[in-house]
């Protein structure tokens, strides 16, 4: 399993999550199932919105950058952008 990066814009904000799994379809829909409850107020959604709108969807390569894929959505006419990022492990990490 590799750890993928979840940057979401939604609303006028900007929200990132974290989690394991094989592939950028996956670590989409493990993100939607595992948010937790006060996460999805601060989103101001439902998981079951959420999932809906995000149906069908597959995550898409991002032209001309290396592990890292896009899908969007819209709920009530806002627009849902999401952006999955594959990411290093933090033990690979150097300090700055």
């Amino acid at each position: 399993m590799a750890l993928f990066t979840i940057i979401l814009d939604y609303c006028g904000g900007t929200y990132l999550f974290q989690v394991n799994a094989d592939s950028p379809s996956k670590a989409l829909w493990r993100w939607v199932n595992e948010l937790k409850d006060e996460d999805m107020k601060q989103l101001m959604i439902s998981r079951i919105l959420l999932s809906s709108a995000l149906r069908g969807g597959k995550p898409l390569p991002v032209h001309g950058v290396s592990n890292a894929w896009c899908c969007s959505a819209t709920i009530d006419d806002r627009l849902l952008l999401i952006n999955i990022i594959a990411t290093v492990p933090e033990q690979l990490l150097f300090e700055c």
